[in-house]
């Protein structure tokens, strides 16, 4: 198809494929000619106009991607540094590295099993144990116990010297107990620990025992001096009146016992003719 017309030649507007199709239906067969020239020129204009919008967008697309795409490395670049970062954070002046001291497993913040790397002792046999992975992880408190294994080899009775040291006084105990500190295993100190905080309690409340006792005791004396002097006296005679009623009995009463004192040496009686 020869001509010199351009595609921009306002005569030749852009044209739609569906739009040529109706021009060259309706055109006459003189016109054809001239109408197939403007109308393929018109496709032509309209392709091409068509091909710059959608290079266009594709150029907007693809700086678009790029961009995008450079937001994506700097966050992951971020997101690296904040995990390792929390990977290795400071350790709490408190703790101490673990350093196979306690063979302990814990979970950290993301549910997994790890071995405890830092360590708080608590000073009861207990200590506070972390992963030390990220500052704000879980704390875990771990009781210390030895273990006791009685099929490698016997085990020989704990020397009375060795009790002296750990119900001994103050001085002889601190002693022990920093010698103990310097042992590798930390359950042996918790246990030293343990024993002396049961010792020292037994003590109090043995303190307590006895001083209970002397006053059952002395409440006895009481007794036996009071129920002596009526003995004497012949009070229980003086009010013998009082024997066949049958009101005054405690021990008759359905569903009531008498009185007694309990951890006493001996029963307390409502008077004469009470429970042999």
């Amino acid at each position: 198809m020869a001509t010199n017309a351009r595609p921009e030649d306002p005569q030749y507007p852009p044209l739609s494929p569906g739009s040529a199709a109706t021009i060259l239906r309706i055109a006459d067969d003189a016109d054809i000619s001239e109408t197939a020239h403007a109308v393929s020129w018109g496709l032509v204009h309209t392709i091409r106009q068509r091909t710059a919008i959608a290079e266009e967008h594709l150029t907007t697309a693809r700086t678009r991607i790029h961009e995008l795409e450079g937001t994506v490395q700097r966050r992951e670049r971020e997101i690296c540094h904040l995990r390792n970062g929390r990977r290795n954070p400071e350790m709490p002046p408190e703790y101490k590295q673990n350093q196979g001291r306690l063979n302990v497993q814990i979970a950290d913040s993301e549910g997994r099993t790890v071995a405890a790397k830092w360590i708080r002792r608590l000073g009861n046999g207990e200590v506070l144990a972390r992963a030390g992975e990220e500052e704000d992880e879980p704390e875990y408190v771990v009781s210390l116990y030895l273990e006791s294994d009685y099929s490698q080899h016997p085990t020989s009775p704990m020397p009375r010297w060795f009790l002296e040291l750990l119900q001994g006084p103050g001085a002889p105990y601190n002693t022990l107990a920093e010698t103990v500190h310097q042992l590798p295993d930390m359950a042996a100190f918790a246990e030293v620990e343990r024993y002396r905080r049961h010792h020292e309690h037994r003590a109090t409340l043995e303190a307590q025992r006895r001083a209970i006792i002397a006053e059952l005791d002395l409440e006895d004396a009481h007794l036996d001096s009071i129920q002596f002097r009526m003995e004497a006296y012949g009070l229980h005679e003086r009010v013998a009146v009082l024997e066949n009623r049958i009101d005054l009995r405690p021990r008759d009463q359905p569903g009531r016992a008498p009185p007694r004192r309990q951890h006493s040496r001996r029963f307390r009686y409502p008077g004469p003719g009470g429970p042999g």
